[in-house]
């Protein structure tokens, strides 16, 4: 028997106590949380028909690891209605729902919260083009680098 303490119930807690018990023979897994809760910096709110996810970050096709449980647990990976790319929402309410027009969202973060956020933004979007020029997932669902990043997509 293998004794495991697993310091935090966030995402990477859960994974290493999901994985000790897939493959270690009987482990005894203590897992301490200071949260009180699963799931550390991920948290769903729900409010009123909307679920919103408060949490620490998204995925795309290009998360080999998170889909990979997603197929393993049988859960349903649910899209954002309309063309919501991210909402800012501030306790109480949605005070911001960006859309892909990337000049009305930039004002409307500018207006709202000054340079910092639309900077944020513009980053982010610049960070996941050149992650997809780097990489591609095939049609059996792997990741894949691409041969010549350089050359232009599609």
């Amino acid at each position: 028997m293998v004794k495991l303490a697993i310091i935090g119930a966030g995402i990477g807690g859960c994974s290493a106590a999901y994985l000790a018990n897939k493959y270690l023979p009987e482990p005894d897994i203590t897992i301490y949380e200071m949260m009180g809760r699963v799931g550390g910096r991920i948290l769903t709110r729900h409010e009123e028909q909307l679920k919103l996810e408060m949490g620490a970050t998204f995925f795309t096709s290009l998360n080999r690891t998170i889909l990979g449980f997603v197929k393993e647990l049988g859960l349903k990976i649910e899209k954002a209605a309309g063309s919501t790319d991210f909402a800012i929402w501030n306790g109480s309410e949605i005070v911001l729902n960006s859309n892909r027009h990337m000049m009305q969202t930039i004002l409307e973060l500018i207006l709202r919260y000054k340079t910092s956020t639309a900077r944020m933004l513009f980053t982010l979007r610049e960070a996941k083009q050149q992650i997809s020029r780097l990489c591609f997932v095939d049609g059996s669902g792997k990741m894949k680098l691409r041969l010549n990043p350089r050359k232009s997509i599609g």
